[in-house]
């Protein structure tokens, strides 16, 4: 972010990567460009996957960049110091926490799986192109809505459907 800042994405949701995608964004939080930027990854909720996931973050050397938080109550307390939502789900019905967040002004890269994609269609609140998969994840993070951006995205797009 400019001037320095540190920009602050939050998956939110259980740990089951097979599920909720989080190697996807690891991967690509792993890569060159995105190593050379200043980002936090801050991961709430639990699950059976956490142990592989931290491994997993240690594999792509993100490990430093990324925050487990476990699970919490206090929504607006995640929302008071991260910037975007991420989900990058396989499988989703509709997810609660995107529209927690959603109400609390933040923005969403999401991708367009079970009741996400329906919600969109239904609502026109989320704007995107229809991939789940890595390679269209990554340019949705360059697009506005993230990094120095994010707020800009909520003025008249809520979230980036994928």
């Amino acid at each position: 972010m400019a001037g320095g800042r540190t920009f602050c994405m939050a998956l939110v949701g259980r740990l089951e990567a097979g599920i909720k995608g989080h190697d996807v964004l690891f991967e690509i939080l792993g890569s060159p460009a995105w190593m050379k930027r200043q980002w936090k990854l801050r991961i709430y909720g639990d699950g059976p996957d956490r142990k592989y996931l931290e491994t997993l973050a240690h594999y792509y050397a993100i490990a430093p960049r990324i925050d487990f938080m476990g699970f919490v109550d206090d929504v607006k307390s995640i929302w008071s110091s991260c910037h975007l939502m991420v989900m990058p789900s396989r499988s989703e019905g509709l997810p609660i926490a995107l529209i927690e967040a959603m109400v609390c002004g933040r923005p969403a890269v999401v991708t367009d799986v079970g009741g996400i994609g329906e919600w969109w269609r239904m609502t026109h609140a989320l704007h995107g192109c229809g991939s789940q998969w890595s390679n269209q994840l990554a340019p949705r993070l360059e697009e506005p809505g993230t990094q120095s951006s994010a707020l800009k995205l909520w003025a008249g797009k809520h979230a980036v459907l994928l």
